[in-house]
């Protein structure tokens, strides 16, 4: 059986690498949605339901 602090350490760095993946992902999934900035409203439908909405033109 692991330690305690060994199993804290390993969480926190499931949580690191899941958070720097987001971070790294969201851009390459907001920019052909929106040139003029990141619209989150248009992230989530793409993120939750695989929706991407007309874009604004």
């Amino acid at each position: 059986m692991t330690s305690r602090p060994a199993m804290i350490k390993t969480t926190f760095l499931k949580y690191t690498v899941l958070a720097l993946g987001i971070c790294l992902a969201l851009p390459s999934v907001a920019a052909p949605l929106d040139t003029g900035g990141l619209r989150l409203d248009k992230v989530v439908l793409v993120m939750r339901h695989g929706i991407r909405p007309a874009t604004d033109t």
